[in-house]
């Protein structure tokens, strides 16, 4: 090698320096072994990466380092058998992952004389990965979950569902909605009794006639008769000189809607019996009758056979109103519902305000679990509150109203209780086991939970293994 070729080196020996220092200064880790797979050279990212030093591998065999587990296979005797450049991962003693590429040096016959292997960590970046996959995965969960609404249509009265419960209860309506039979629909308040019985309507060949609802404790006993059935010219102190249709009358060709159908009072209730039993409505102060083709939908949330049984209903009405019965159940047992529910009222909130709110995966999965006895309208309501005042776009636990938090936290207090009367460990394992359980149920798989709780998959096997042959023997 001539000298002068490396300008500004007072002397040849330097160049040795030079090299190391250059090689030394690589991010990568380099390895430079001869023809067999001795190791010649490693720099100190090798070393930093690979977590040994130079002097433990300097004049080994490759062979020698996958025996004792410095990695699980070699590169380098890869390309030294292929005769080619080589690009494989490479797994450490220290559970790294290392991108490794090896390239074989020929000389003028051909022959392999040296192999450069260049060490890339790739440990964090699987790890983000893996991050990320996991978040498309959560993301497509929900995006399918979305996907999956049932909106029959655009308009506020959207009915939107997931469970199984739900959807027996919806093909009952669609089904019923092609005949005039009177339904009754009950559940609790806020359950969406109103939006049922307008896709009762929507679905029926009533749907180009009027809908009309009737809120039926909203309205003064004094006035409920002649705001239902109308009233004549005169017929009282402050009546219209013209008199005035009943929304009975109004909902011709349609669907009357009364809702809360157990506050109506017993006098009003026979009146209201006459018209199913003859479809003729008589006004206020008159004498003549009229005959009315509307389809009754009537909805409550007491119980209408205790009310039938202490004479605060009558029983004759309620045979005639319980024609088909549809009972919907709370929000907290049909839970499949809420995060369907989530989506479409996030969805609708942010095109009413304008807006463009997310929610992270720790509200969703909260919210999911809460049991919400305010039922879809509290859901709503929620919702709605959220989105108009947080500032920021991606809504956190903190963005929760500390109502929420306050009744999430009374019912932790609540569940103590199951920890009662167990030793430590014990309780340990019990609440080791709703953790996995709930994990399992969140992200759908044994394999998934294990990666969000930070163990092996077999540990999860293991528990849940264990716990299935305790209650065998119990």
């Amino acid at each position: 090698m001539n000298k002068k070729t490396f300008k500004g080196l007072d002397q040849f020996e330097n160049v040795k320096n030079w090299f190391d220092t250059i090689i030394d200064s690589s991010f990568d880790g380099l390895w430079i072994c001869d023809k067999d797979g001795n190791i010649i050279r490693i720099n100190k990212a090798a070393e930093t990466m690979n977590e040994l030093k130079s002097i433990e591998v300097v004049g080994r065999n490759m062979r020698e380092l996958v025996r004792e587990g410095f990695f699980d296979k070699s590169i380098t005797l890869e390309a030294i058998k292929k005769k080619t450049s080589v690009t494989m991962l490479q797994h450490t003693r220290t559970g790294k992952k290392i991108l490794v590429t090896s390239n074989p040096i020929f000389n003028e016959e051909g022959e392999i004389t040296f192999v450069v292997s260049n060490d890339r960590d790739i440990t964090e970046l699987d790890h983000l990965r893996s991050q990320l996959h996991e978040t498309q995965d959560l993301m497509k969960r929900y995006s399918a979950k979305l996907s999956e609404l049932e909106i029959k249509s655009e308009d506020p009265h959207s009915f939107v569902y997931h469970s199984k419960e739900m959807r027996q209860i919806y093909e009952m309506a669609v089904r019923v909605a092609k005949v005039d039979s009177t339904v009754l629909l009950l559940g609790e308040s806020g359950v969406g009794k109103s939006i049922l019985a307008h896709l009762i309507h929507q679905q029926s060949e009533r749907v180009k006639g009027p809908f009309i609802r009737v809120d039926c404790v909203g309205i003064p006993d004094s006035l409920i008769e002649s705001e239902l059935f109308g009233y004549v010219k005169g017929a009282f102190t402050g009546a219209r000189p013209e008199g005035k249709a009943g929304l009975f009358e109004l909902a011709n060709k349609g669907t009357l809607f009364l809702d809360e159908i157990g506050e109506i009072p017993l006098n009003i209730q026979s009146k209201l019996l006459r018209f199913l039993e003859k479809h003729e409505v008589n006004r206020v102060g008159g004498t003549g009758v009229k005959e009315i083709d509307v389809r009754i939908i009537a909805a409550t949330n007491m119980n209408i056979e205790e009310m039938v049984s202490t004479k605060r209903f009558r029983a004759d009405l309620y045979y005639r109103l319980n024609v088909v019965p549809i009972v919907i159940p709370p929000l907290s047992e049909r839970r499949d519902d809420i995060l369907s529910l989530l989506f479409y009222y996030l969805q609708k909130f942010n095109q009413k305000y304008q807006k463009e709110k997310t929610f992270s995966p720790a509200v969703i999965d909260l919210l999911c679990d809460f049991n919400f006895p305010g039922n879809v309208r509290e859901l709503s309501n929620l919702i709605e509150r959220m989105v108009v005042t947080t500032e920021k776009s991606y809504m956190e636990l903190s963005d929760l109203p500390q109502g929420i938090i306050n009744r999430i936290h009374q019912s932790d207090q609540n569940n103590y209780g199951i920890y009662e009367n167990l030793s430590l460990k014990e309780a340990s394992e019990k609440f080791e086991l709703i953790m996995i359980g709930r994990t399992i149920k969140n992200y759908g798989s044994q394999k998934k939970a294990s990666k969000i709780l930070r163990v092996d998959q077999a540990t999860i096997s293991r528990k849940l293994n264990k716990r299935q042959s305790q209650c065998k023997m119990q």
